[in-house]
């Protein structure tokens, strides 16, 4: 896909190996969705770089979970509309490679809120109580979207 994440990353479930067989499949044979991994894997590297440059050393970005096949996407809950389903989303922390220690994520999400790459997305929003966070693709419609959200489910600009 890009220089610094793969098509097996991005297909991968961690929590449901039974799938990523599957997944992948769904996404070799839809065009609409190669096309949305590359993009997601695209701005995924414009973060990395950004995120590099504002805490002056590399870092890692780990996804999480990336395309999602309607069976993948049902099973973990996703939404029907979610951007994951077309390849266009992924869910990521951020790992300092000389301890192996995740960034602290707040403090990630609200350096990127500020960093000026929210043209690129379409929704990022923190989920507190997972410790990810999410960002979508921009679609040229409402894109720019951001919040935090909370343990209780509620959608918050701030905390």
């Amino acid at each position: 896909m890009t220089e610094h994440f793969t098509f097996d990353e991005l297909t991968d479930s961690p929590h449901h190996p039974g799938m990523v067989a599957i997944n992948r499949q769904a996404a070799l044979t839809d065009m609409v969705v190669m096309d949305g991994l590359r993009e997601t894997a695209e701005l995924l590297e414009l973060i990395r770089a950004a995120a590099g440059r504002y805490f002056h050393r590399e870092l890692v970005v780990r996804v999480t979970s990336g395309f999602r096949c309607h069976q993948l996407n049902a099973l973990v809950g996703g939404s029907a509309t979610s951007q994951h389903r077309l390849g266009q989303a992924a869910d990521w922390y951020l790992i300092d490679p000389t301890d192996g220690n995740m960034v602290d994520p707040k403090l990630v999400f609200g350096w990127l809120v500020l960093s000026g790459l929210s043209r690129r997305w379409h929704q990022c929003y923190l989920d507190i109580r997972r410790h990810f966070i999410h960002v979508g693709v921009a679609t040229g419609r409402e894109d720019g979207q951001w919040w935090y959200l909370l343990p209780n489910g509620a959608r918050v600009k701030e905390v």
